[in-house]
């Protein structure tokens, strides 16, 4: 289980995976970022992995050069205030 109660978790990277992480939970004042960008690399997190949206931000940034998929298990929006970013890469995946 990963909690972030402030700050930015990145994943990203060649190697930039964590597909055995139990659950995710990002409180107010927390960003959980899935970076694709410069290294595309399809599901980063595991694809029954919950993301528990408590007031942070999760945000999927996508690749220039190549589609980006990534699967989730559920998603629960537990405060109003979560925010989630889908940025497409600079061709549009």
């Amino acid at each position: 289980m990963v909690v972030n109660n402030g700050g930015q978790v990145t994943i990203s990277g060649a190697a930039g995976t964590a597909p055995s992480v139990t659950s995710f939970t990002v409180n107010s004042g927390g960003t959980l970022l899935v970076d694709d960008s410069g290294t595309n690399v399809n599901n980063r997190l595991g694809t029954s992995t919950p993301l528990n949206l408590a007031g942070g931000t999760f945000t999927l940034t996508g690749n220039a050069a190549a589609a980006t998929n990534e699967q989730l298990g559920a998603i629960k929006v537990q405060n109003a205030f979560a925010t989630v970013n889908l940025n497409k890469g600079a061709g549009g995946n």
